[in-house]
């Protein structure tokens, strides 16, 4: 499902609201596609008033914003140009823009003037062919759903997206997401666009998911051979799953009454005491408050090596004699201990089926956006005259 991300790193206002695109395909490649049915295509306005409307002063381009700034009249036409027209509809530069800020921001610290051209530029590309994708699967999903569907996931889409404004509202401390939303619209950011697009994102995940995902089959015979081919990346390490009580000498009168008080705690155990209750009252270790249980451990991992022996020398589910160290006396239990070696398949065929799925759904829908690329007019600020 779509998410929409609100976030404010480290406060005080709010940035952009920016929109995860799953299926989004990340290539650097020439440039846009552009597809022209009945004659050339009408070539759009330069993009470079754009990246040059607010230049930093050491010649750096981008769309700067300072905190608390209003945009101007001169700022809002440069966001508002339309930078692609897919099918007659139009993308603008926010929406561009919006996503690719922080990296901008960052990389223009980083980097030297042309390395951050270079970079800016392919990220544009890449960033614009992505919204492309998207608005040509939204147009796919309007000419499939009927409009009682679309009004109902429209409807879904905008009390997720009131849901997390809420949630971020809160999360900066703010009263009410009216406050939220005027910290937005003082920056320039359009909430109702950010709506749209948050709606538009959805129906289209909605499409895919009932025009691909759904009719995606993973076969049994599919797993086994992806099993066996993939073997490797199913290795893991010998471990066990054990619990500890560690008496402190600091906390006995002498090292002999510690020992002599371990011996007492390991009778007890060995009479049918609960290991981590017993833990939980007289262990002196890191996990105590958690009835002494430690995770899955690896060899050599714990720092006092008889410990770390009679880890894997201990029978599952007997009680250690104390065991000294450096603090004090260690009782140990191995609840459980798996062997080294490729995990069975039985235990990684969920894992592996949704493995498998999802590289058939990212085909099938790469195989859907080829087919509406091929079909559609599509024009761009990055064509160049024939």
């Amino acid at each position: 499902m779509a998410t929409v991300v609100l976030s404010a790193a480290g406060c005080a206002r709010p940035r952009p609201i920016s929109f995860r695109w799953p299926w989004a395909r990340w290539q650097s490649g020439d440039g846009a596609e552009t597809r022209a049915h009945g004659g050339r295509p009408r070539r759009l306005a330069s993009l470079e008033p754009i990246l040059l409307a607010d230049a930093t002063e050491d010649g750096h381009a981008g769309v700067k914003q300072a905190a608390g700034a209003t945009r101007s009249a001169k700022d809002t036409e440069v966001i508002s140009t339309v930078v692609a027209r897919v099918n007659g509809e139009p993308i603008v530069a926010e929406d561009l823009l919006a996503p690719l800020r922080s990296r901008l921001a960052e990389a223009r610290q980083t980097m030297s003037k042309a390395e951050y051209i270079a970079f800016r530029d392919r990220l544009l590309r890449q960033q614009l062919d992505n919204l492309i994708e998207r608005q040509l699967l939204v147009q796919a999903a309007r000419r499939a759903f009927p409009e009682p569907i679309q009004r109902r996931i429209e409807a879904f889409a905008d009390q997720q997206f009131e849901e997390q404004l809420k949630q971020e509202a809160k999360r900066l401390g703010l009263a009410t997401v009216e406050e939220l939303k005027q910290h937005l619209r003082k920056q320039g950011q359009s909430v109702e666009r950010m709506k749209q697009l948050n709606r538009d994102t959805i129906l289209a995940q909605q499409f895919v998911r009932s025009r691909v995902a759904s009719k995606i089959e993973v076969t049994r015979r599919e797993m086994l051979e992806y099993y066996r081919e993939h073997k490797a990346e199913f290795e893991q390490t010998p471990a066990v799953k054990w619990r500890e009580i560690l008496v402190s000498v600091a906390r006995h009168s002498s090292d002999e009454a510690a020992r002599r008080h371990a011996e007492q705690l390991v009778s007890k155990l060995r009479a049918g005491a609960d290991f981590g209750e017993l833990a939980k009252q007289e262990s002196d270790g890191a996990t105590a408050a958690q009835g002494g249980q430690w995770p899955w451990t690896p060899p050599g991992s714990y720092i006092v090596d008889a410990v770390d022996q009679a880890l894997f020398s201990l029978p599952v589910g007997q009680v250690s004699d104390p065991i000294p160290g450096p603090e004090g006396y260690h009782i140990v239990l191995v609840e459980d201990r798996r062997d080294g070696g490729p995990r069975p398949f039985e235990e990684v065929q969920d894992e592996i089926r949704e493995r498998i799925r999802q590289k058939k759904i990212e085909q099938a829908v790469s195989q859907l956006i080829e087919r509406l690329k091929q079909e559609a007019y599509i024009v761009t600020v990055f064509d160049t005259a024939d």
